[in-house]
């Protein structure tokens, strides 16, 4: 009989010890009577520290914010027998805080006369994270709709600052004063044009534009923003080659790569420091490749971060990459900022390589293959003389007063014959009027009543040779209607210049016909704003 015990015991033991979850059994004051060994891998404490420190250890180790509730809820199984059942935050041993879901049923032992609690303790700390990132998805993606409307409407307004900053530098080109003010306009358009794609860029995943970029002017350009991101107490330096590398990417990755550095290397100087950026070139063969793990032979741009902050161990630089990993407290840090640079420095066939010592700061490599320098210029306008009659015609429809003011104005000074309407109804009736002499339709992505798709179908129906170019204040082409993502269709992007506008118009009166374009309509077409 004892033998037969002793087996049993054995048995529920080893249950007890391979479950994944924790088995735990406590008083009512909260003391643990027994805690399965499983609690050392959970907890980092052994079951007879837990045994011998009970609730003291338990609570005080127990997010503040939580205790509260944990403690009203215990009591609550034992005054009213209800289910104790919760979830809360706990710090391990090696001081990281995990999630833990703990549940108990009130057992009475009438019999002994004692009461105590059982109960299961799982480790939800993945669970958790992963919620984490789903929320903040989720509010990525609704910041991203919301930066996109935002971004269209103060385009606009930036369409009409900047223009009209040209047309008064053409009427002024002999006050020197008058010149010097409407550059100044032309500069802050130009920024505020600049960190709306930026913002935008950041807020969503946009469709990617990969050009080749001079790595020089791609990061003075994004200098100012990365000071205001880490702060006034931490001194940043660029340092770029006098000859400039030039690589093939998405310039709002790029840009992307940068903030995240840039924010953790502030955040690994929390009293200040130096941060240094720098750009160069490397040639990597064969001895470099064996050096240097995951490298391609050829030529590379290599991109530099260096902080002075606290620096690593090395078990910490082990993880650095993965995703959620993160050394920073709850609600500081996602452990998603050097994962997403990993990515896209993988994406593009890039390598990156960390060095740090803990006291001695931190230094990333990046390494990009190299592109063949572009040469600038040939796409730009063929040059017109204002007020020259161009003997084309223009319809252009946009629902914007000032926008459309502006653009009439701009083409009129390009040399064309221009009629102007507030919306589509009203642009298919001056074609009525003036058909035989429209040559191309100009016209706003959506408006109300007829977007600009749907005028041009109609147009194309009646003038099959009639050319079409749109506008739009969207620098996200998802945010296009769908059958005119990837099409073949000519679109400006405001805010545009007097020369992008020549540019475009130009190309577009040169080019196709509506026709031959033959991007047809959905079944069923939507009139949201574009």
């Amino acid at each position: 009989m004892k033998e037969e015990l002793r087996i049993q015991r054995a048995q529920y033991l080893h249950l007890i010890e391979n479950i994944p979850e924790v088995v735990w059994r406590a008083t009512e004051e909260g003391d643990a009577l027994f805690i399965s060994e499983r609690i050392t891998k959970v907890f980092g404490y052994t079951p007879d520290q837990v045994l011998h420190r009970g609730a003291s250890l338990w609570f005080g180790r127990m997010h503040p914010d939580d205790r509260e509730r944990v403690s009203e809820a215990y009591s609550d199984l034992f005054q009213k027998g209800k289910r104790f059942d919760v979830q809360y935050r706990i710090r391990h041993r090696d001081e990281h805080w995990m999630w833990w879901h703990d549940r108990a049923e009130l057992v009475i032992d009438e019999m002994l006369g004692v009461r105590y609690a059982d109960g299961l303790l799982s480790d939800i700390t993945s669970m958790k994270e992963l919620e984490a990132h789903v929320q903040l998805s989720q509010k990525m993606e609704a910041i991203g709709q919301l930066a996109g409307g935002i971004a269209h409407d103060f385009n606009n307004l930036l369409q009409v600052i900047s223009g009209y900053a040209e047309l008064l530098a053409d009427c002024t080109k002999n006050d020197a004063r008058a010149q010097q003010h409407t550059l100044r306009i032309k500069n802050a358009t130009d920024r505020a044009k600049s960190l709306t794609h930026q913002l935008l860029g950041f807020g969503r995943k946009q469709v990617q534009q990969v050009s080749v970029l001079n790595l020089n002017e791609t990061l003075s350009g994004f200098e100012p923003m990365l000071k205001r991101a880490v702060g006034e107490n931490i001194e940043m330096v660029l340092r770029l080659p006098v000859v400039p590398a030039w690589i093939r990417a998405d310039r709002d990755q790029v840009h992307q790569i940068l903030m995240n550095m840039a924010l953790n290397a502030r955040d690994a100087m929390p009293n200040g420091g130096r941060l240094t950026i720098e750009a160069g070139h490397m040639v990597i063969d064969e001895a470099n490749v064996r050096n240097q793990s995951g490298l391609a032979c050829g030529d590379h741009a290599v991109l530099t971060v260096k902080d002075t902050g606290m620096g690593m161990n090395e078990e910490t630089l082990a993880h650095i990459f993965e995703p959620f990993f993160t050394t920073k407290e709850a609600g500081k840090g996602k452990g998603l900022g050097l994962a997403t640079v990993y990515g896209i420095v993988k994406q593009n066939g890039g390598e990156i390589i960390a060095v740090s010592e803990p006291g001695k700061g931190t230094c990333f490599s990046i390494y990009l293959p190299a592109a063949a320098q572009t040469h600038r210029g040939d796409s730009g306008p063929c040059a017109r003389d204002d007020q020259q009659d161009t003997g084309e015609t223009i319809l252009l429809a946009e629902d914007e007063p000032e926008v459309r003011d502006l653009a009439c104005a701009l083409l009129q000074e390009l040399g064309y014959q221009v009629h102007s309407a507030s919306d589509g109804r009203a642009a298919l009736d001056l074609v009525d009027r003036f058909k035989s002499n429209i040559h191309l339709l100009l016209t706003d992505m959506v408006m109300p009543g007829c977007s600009g798709s749907e005028l041009a179908q109609k147009l194309g129906a009646r003038l099959p040779n009639i050319k079409v170019l749109y506008m739009t204040g969207y620098t996200d082409d998802k945010l296009l209607p769908y059958h005119l993502q990837g099409s073949r269709a000519s679109i400006l992007r405001k805010p545009f210049t007097k020369d992008q506008l020549a540019s475009a118009v130009q190309k577009a009166i040169e080019g196709p016909s509506f026709a031959r374009i033959n991007h047809p309509l959905p079944p069923e077409t939507s009139s949201v704003r574009s």
